[in-house]
């Protein structure tokens, strides 16, 4: 036994490899305050041009709102104001009118626009995305698939339906004040993320056809802003009951 136990020392300690130290070096460089290089004043006069500029454009008040316009769920005053707009802006191109808009409730990227002077720099915060307006006709069986995915999102922006959720499902919908139609196809103003697919909404996919009006959200929003400021409108958008939960 003592040779057994003599014979697993020697075993261990030979495969046992020792640690080795490494020697590292490093170097301290001192940064004195005059061999950093001084901005180019010529680019700056430039940068602070463009900057100068941006901020205006940024900067220009397009509406005032009566009320603060909060972003809700099952709906909400900033959400409907969004779908209002979009729809008033479809609305004006008469060969291709929507019978209702449908957007994503993430799409809306700021929880609030406080009432009072509304400027172009607010609705870039509030949809900073590239998305385009689009138009979606959809069959009655989709546009069913459409309304229950509402429900089961606990709602969402819309302008021209109305609805009720029970038990996870859309009930009671309305469209444009006339029951809906499952025999019917309807024509749905959104965005081209929600069209491609986006946020679930796979039943797009099924398209019958689809209108492309080859301008962003933000911007549609932006010309309908103005020309409802230039009216001497300003917006009233508050919760109205389109979409209720029971």
């Amino acid at each position: 036994m003592r040779n057994f136990y003599l014979l697993g020392l020697i075993i261990l300690f030979a495969c046992h490899s020792p640690k080795k130290a490494v020697l590292t070096k490093s170097n301290s460089i001192t940064i004195v305050k005059d061999s950093v290089p001084q901005a180019d004043s010529t680019a700056l006069v430039l940068i602070n041009k463009y900057k100068k500029h941006l901020d205006k454009q940024m900067n220009e008040v397009i509406a005032e709102s009566i009320f603060d316009l909060k972003k809700e769920l099952p709906e909400g005053a900033l959400g409907n104001m969004v779908s209002d707009v979009l729809i008033k802006y479809a609305n004006r191109k008469p060969e291709n009118k929507p019978d209702f808009c449908v957007l994503n409730h993430g799409g809306l990227r700021i929880p609030v626009i406080y009432k009072g002077e509304i400027s172009i720099r607010t609705i870039y915060e509030l949809l900073p995305f590239e998305n385009m307006l689009v138009m979606v006709e959809l069959k009655g069986e989709d546009c069913r698939k459409l309304f229950d995915l509402i429900a089961d999102s606990k709602g969402a922006p819309v302008a021209g339906i109305t609805m009720v959720i029970q038990n996870g499902k859309a009930e009671e919908v309305k469209i444009n004040g006339e029951n809906f139609d499952p025999n019917k196809t309807y024509k749905i103003l959104t965005s081209d993320y929600i069209a491609n697919g986006g946020d679930h909404a796979d039943m797009m996919k099924n398209a019958v056809s689809t209108f492309q009006y080859d301008i962003k959200l933000r911007d549609a929003v932006i010309q309908e802003l103005r020309l409802l400021t230039k009216d001497g409108g300003k917006l009233i958008n508050q919760k109205d009951g389109r979409i209720k939960v029971q």
